[in-house]
């Protein structure tokens, strides 16, 4: 089970190390955003979080998460408030001709056995199904069945190839389900149980002991549906022992559309119907949380200033030094465990951005004495790290050569293994480099000694390389993983022409495919998933460039009309959200008398427009800029009366937290991260 747990550091410990704390150094609490909220958890959990009744938490003891996530119907640009508890989330979607103050309660776990993440009445965002057990404890449950086994065995209302299952009102319940969607008979149940109750709307069968709970207070039978939903699949038990608070169990499970049951015959009575957590399993699903941190999570902002890297909590305000390199760090890439490389002077670093202490300053190859950090991609388990290394010459003032270095690293985060692989003819074409997610292939796009464009993909287990010459005439602006597949996207631009196409190749087979050929196309960027991609066009040198969203799986069709962004000296695409429901456009132009403007649009799949816009502007110099980072903030650099500072807020314009006020700049805040540690 997750815990919620925010890391508190001392006050005097971080002034003892010469950093200036921006506020008190107390941790906020997570309380209730929405009066509507607080008036539902009261009639249900009040009574059992002050110990006036025993028995499971409807919603939970307290929310763990709020922000506001992207629905189409909702007015405010599509968008609506939410707030997470253990047990379920509560929206407040304020549509038109409804009250105000109606909270829903989402259908969760009918996306989580589906796939399917609902950002509309009737829009939804394809994904895969949750592998998060739907019981029991978050370690030593690998053979309880998960949200995807319902899936798998096609045992939910919903799911393609389901079955209705037949009225067995009266029967005993004998029947188990595994791992994989495995239905099997049980000649001996835990205990005698039996079905009470079928829906024909779901097509499945009710047990006793959850009907008989829904008769039970709060709860009746005017009140339960809309609290659980009808039951989507038929009552198991768990073909395995669930551990259960460490102990082992027998389990009985049942899924409904909005919430989970289950019942455990050796609790205590009041104690054997329990509510699953269905809500941190959503939470850690919907925003590819690191389950082996607790929840909320420890999300910090990590920036750098000169040679110090300041790690910076985002729910209460105080700055901490991680630790410091020889030379002014210029970029530094995390990963997803909490540790990230560091390009600093002429060398590079591996940090730790958990706890202080010194970094590890990672070997040139052979032969090289200085050379910077040009690239960095991590597989997603930080396990194995490919960087780019350019080569200076003896006077330093250009780079003569580059080299690609792989790491693989240990559980504890030293390195076991480097390899070097040939190098790189520098030239025009920029070189990039991407990790498979599953750290297997490294790709990087360089140049034949006759100029022509190459892709190599080395397997990173028997050191084979594969090449492919993509062209004479091309550039290649864009290169990314389909999501966690072994297919690669590459964007090749004609040289004379305003746009290109885009490649897709198996990394396992070499085969290309001319997956969109759009002479329109100047750039793309996948969804965190790598389900869908936007791309941005132009139809001839000098229009305003317009965004287009598309499935990959149907890259030729567009799912909402395209976007006309303002046109501007430059536009670009600046990443997605965590969850994939809306991704960061930004332009930069010029106004009237020589100011400078730039936007930052938040722009959401379900509609295709822009729910939230930030304006920034001044002379010669950006008054401002807004970047994304954790499951759902923002990172806000303002420049305003010569004293810049940097503010984080929660998605929905609650929770703002200044940090660094008068001690950054544009080019430290272009480099600011926020980072689950």
């Amino acid at each position: 089970m997750y815990q919620r747990k925010i890391a508190i550091f001392i006050a005097a410990l971080l002034l003892a190390q010469g950093v200036a704390l921006s506020g008190s150094g107390t941790a906020r609490a997570e309380s209730f955003v929405e009066g509507p909220f607080e008036q539902q958890w009261q009639a249900t959990d009040q009574a059992v979080a002050t110990g006036q009744a025993s028995r499971t938490y409807f919603w939970g003891p307290q929310p763990f998460a709020h922000t506001a996530e992207v629905y189409a119907e909702s007015p405010n640009g599509g968008q609506r408030r939410v707030q997470y508890f253990d047990k379920a989330r509560m929206e407040l979607s304020k549509k038109g001709q409804q009250d105000p103050n109606f909270v829903t309660n989402g259908l969760l776990t009918s996306e989580l056995i589906s796939g399917q993440l609902q950002i509309g009445d009737n829009q939804f965002l394809g994904r895969d199904p949750a592998n998060i057990q739907v019981a029991g404890d978050t370690v030593g449950n690998d053979n309880t069945p998960t949200y995807a086994s319902f899936n798998q065995g096609k045992l939910a209302f919903g799911v393609a190839g389901h079955t209705a299952a037949p009225n067995r009102t009266g029967q005993p319940i004998a029947v188990a389900v595994d791992k994989f969607g495995a239905v099997s008979s049980l000649p001996q149940p835990p205990t005698a149980l039996k079905y009470v109750r079928y829906f024909s709307q779901t097509g499945h069968n009710l047990a006793e002991v959850f009907g008989n709970f829904f008769q039970t207070a709060p709860l009746d039978e005017s009140k339960w549906l809309a609290i659980m939903g009808y039951p989507i699949t038929e009552p198991f038990w768990a073909k395995e022992i669930v551990i259960v608070g460490g102990q082992p169990r027998a389990v009985l499970i049942q899924l409904f559309q909005r919430r989970v049951l289950t019942y455990t015959p050796a609790n205590p009575a009041a104690y054997q119907v329990e509510m699953g957590n269905i809500g941190q399993h959503y939470y850690v699903w919907r925003y590819n949380f690191a389950v082996g941190d607790q929840l909320p999570g420890n999300y910090r902002l990590i920036v750098p200033r000169n040679n110090l890297l300041y790690s910076n909590s985002i729910r209460q305000a105080e700055s901490l030094k991680l630790g410091e390199t020889s030379g002014s760090i210029y970029n530094f890439w995390p990963d997803n465990q909490g540790r990230a490389v560091i390009g600093a002077g002429y060398s590079a670093y591996l940090a730790n951005l958990s706890v202080p202490g010194p970094f590890q300053k990672l070997d040139w190859p052979a032969g090289v004495s200085e050379a910077d950090v040009l690239g960095v991609s991590w597989d997603a388990r930080g396990e194995r790290l490919a960087i780019l290394v350019g080569v200076r010459s003896p006077n330093r003032t250009q780079i003569i050569k580059e080299i690609v270095q792989v790491f693989n690293l240990t559980r504890q985060g030293a390195v076991n293994n480097v390899t070097t692989y040939d190098t790189v003819p520098t030239g025009k074409y920029p070189v990039q480099l991407k990790m498979s997610p599953d750290g297997q292939y490294l790709a990087f796009a360089d140049q034949n000694s006759d100029n022509s464009l190459r892709l190599n993909i080395r397997q990173l287990s028997n050191r084979t390389t594969r090449q492919l010459t993509l062209g004479h005439t091309g550039n290649l602006t864009n290169l990314d993983w389909q999501g966690k597949t072994n297919r690669l996207l590459i964007e090749m631009r004609e040289v004379e022409a305003t746009g290109g196409k885009i490649l897709q190749i198996d990394a396992a087979t070499g085969k290309l495919d001319n997956w969109l050929d759009d002479k329109t196309i100047e750039d793309f960027s996948l969804s965190p998933d790598g389900n869908y991609v936007a791309l941005k066009q132009a139809k001839a040198i000098g229009t305003a460039r317009t965004i287009s969203l598309r499935a990959t799986s149907d890259p030729k069709t567009e799912l909402t009309p395209p976007y006309l962004s303002r046109q501007g000296y430059n536009i670009y695409l600046d990443g997605w959200s965590k969850d994939g429901t809306y991704l960061v456009v930004k332009t930069i132009g010029r106004a009237e008398m020589d100011m400078f403007y730039r936007e930052v649009e938040l722009v959401s799949v379900a509609t295709g427009r822009p729910f939230q816009v930030y304006k920034f502007g001044g002379l010669l110099t950006f008054g401002g800029d807004t970047l994304l980072g954790g499951p759902h903030h923002l990172i806000k650099f303002a420049n305003t009366n010569s004293e810049p500072s940097i503010t984080v807020q929660n998605i929905d314009g609650s929770d703002p937290l200044g940090m660094f006020t008068g001690q950054t700049d544009g080019l430290r805040f272009g480099l600011a991260r926020i980072v689950q540690v």
